[in-house]
């Protein structure tokens, strides 16, 4: 059963039994899924938590505990890239002439 949810914390109930959480994030397409199967006793209460990563290409992270969002090194490594290139070509030009 798909249950809308957002940032925060949130309470689902459920009935006792085996369940897979899912999450997603949702731009311009469905990006960053995740899915962990929970085991749900009778009066239980289990605590999941979901990161979106920070590109929109990777899957997210989803755990019992707190978890990490996916992603940090691929994103300085672009942004990285995408100043130094533009830097390089104009000291190549600045230098050639």
């Amino acid at each position: 059963m798909p249950v809308a949810l957002f940032q925060g914390q949130q309470v689902v109930p459920v009935v006792p039994g085996n369940h897979l959480v899912a999450g997603h994030g949702q731009w311009m397409w469905q990006y960053g899924r995740a899915e962990l199967p929970v085991h749900v006793q009778q009066g239980q209460t289990v605590d999941v938590h979901y990161k979106l990563p920070m590109i929109t290409f990777m899957k997210g992270a989803i755990g019992f505990g707190p978890v990490k969002a996916p992603g940090k090194l691929a994103l300085v490594l672009l942004l990285t890239a995408i100043i130094a290139i533009p830097v390089l070509l104009i000291l190549v030009g600045v230098l050639a002439s």
